[in-house]
């Protein structure tokens, strides 16, 4: 008798626990259009930092949070400030950078984080004169972070951007890059 007692408290315990646990809030329409508003927002001021080498102004919408990732082109980066030594390593050996977002998807995920998915083309010109054309995809976690969006996970990759690396390599270039 004390064995069903005792299983029939337990499990009372385990319904109200789940009963009492948070429901996903439903968002309205309006809604999901502000965050992805937000979310796109986030992503186009970035853009308009990479065109013109403005690496406080891409550093801005990234969070330097722990819990924060950075990778490009396979390469995950050990933290914030080994993501921000990189791209200011690469943009002191470029001339401002043609960069155009051909394509933009957002997914709300909740009230308060977004995911977007970009392609992009570019045109990049090394301080020593080469030009580069190429092609990429980029995927980006927001999240609203201290009030702010902020970009939480970032992965980009260039379409055979072996002659990028070579151009940021070469010999030619004012300032040789520093390792990820």
């Amino acid at each position: 008798m004390k064995t069903r007692r005792l299983s029939l408290v337990i499990l009372a315990f385990a319904i109200i626990a789940f009963a009492c646990q948070p429901q996903p809030s439903t968002l309205t329409d309006a809604q999901k259009a502000a965050i992805a508003d937000s979310a796109k927002s986030v992503a186009q001021e970035v853009a308009r930092g990479v065109e013109t080498l403005n690496g406080a102004a891409v550093l801005a919408r990234c969070s330097a949070d722990p819990d924060a990732r950075y990778l490009e082109n396979g390469f995950l980066y050990a933290s914030f400030g080994a993501f921000k030594d990189s791209l200011y390593a690469d943009y002191a050996m470029l001339e401002p950078v043609s960069y155009q977002i051909d394509a933009m998807d957002v997914v709300v995920l909740g009230e308060e984080a977004a995911a977007i998915t970009e392609s992009f083309h570019f045109t990049v010109k090394t301080k020593a004169g080469e030009e580069v054309k190429g092609q990429g995809i980029a995927s980006i976690v927001v999240q609203k972070r201290q009030g702010r969006w902020q970009i939480i996970q970032w992965h980009e990759s260039e379409l055979d951007n072996s002659e990028l690396e070579a151009a940021l390599a070469s010999p030619n270039t004012s300032k040789q890059p520093t390792m990820k």
